[in-house]
């Protein structure tokens, strides 16, 4: 794959690698002086995906130490409330405008803490404690390029906890954040305690245009 690979995401694979460990601001700080463009990453989007996936979901590149990853989304596209694991630094930049949710859990409740409207260029940092969801509102189609590591060595675990309030469960899953995903993409679960009404009433208004295909 790597003869695929545009210049600036080979820069990018090649300056990660230059150095053992990383921090999120200086992964943030790469991505602005990197100036990657739709047009970079457009040999990777995947639109049009098959429908029982909630996204469009494009490894461009792993190792031991990192992975990048190019996520597309149509109109109704999102994922589940989800956190990334063992993920020391990461980000997220967006090349087209999504909703954006925070939550907390302290293993009793979860709750939501931050919405927001990512607009087209804007980075948001990525840690293991980050949990959130992404939804795609719009009626154009937007693309995501996401970057996590670990300075473990142990990038490869590609594990995640994902919230489903929609089936009152959360489960740890082989990385992916799909809604309604299949059973053989999780590892195991366990009950989960509700939503506050309007946090629930804000959930489904993001992911029933998914279901609702």
């Amino acid at each position: 794959m790597e003869g695929n690979i545009p210049q600036k995401i080979q820069i990018l694979i090649d300056t990660l690698n230059e150095q053992e460990t990383w921090k999120t601001e200086e992964l943030l700080s790469l991505l602005k002086e990197l100036n990657v463009q739709e047009s970079d990453i457009a040999h990777f989007q995947i639109y049009n995906h098959e429908k029982e996936f909630s996204y469009g979901r494009n490894k461009i590149y792993a190792n031991s130490k990192f992975r990048i990853y190019l996520m597309s989304w149509d109109y109704g596209d999102a994922t589940a409330i989800h956190d990334h694991g063992s993920t020391d630094w990461g980000a997220v930049q967006f090349f087209g405008e999504m909703e954006h949710r925070y939550y907390s859990y302290n293993k009793e409740l979860l709750k939501m803490v931050q919405k927001d409207t990512i607009k087209t260029g804007m980075t948001v940092p990525v840690q293991g404690s980050l949990i959130h969801m992404m939804a795609n509102c719009q009626k154009e189609s937007v693309c995501t390029l996401h970057i996590y590591g670990m300075n473990n060595g142990n990038c490869e675990e590609d594990k995640a906890i994902v919230f489903q309030p929609e089936k009152g469960q959360m489960v740890e899953t082989t990385g992916t954040a799909y809604l309604d995903m299949n059973d053989d993409e999780i590892l195991s679960s366990q009950g989960l305690t509700a939503l506050s009404k309007t946090d629930y009433q804000d959930y489904m208004h993001l992911i029933t245009p998914f279901y609702n295909r």
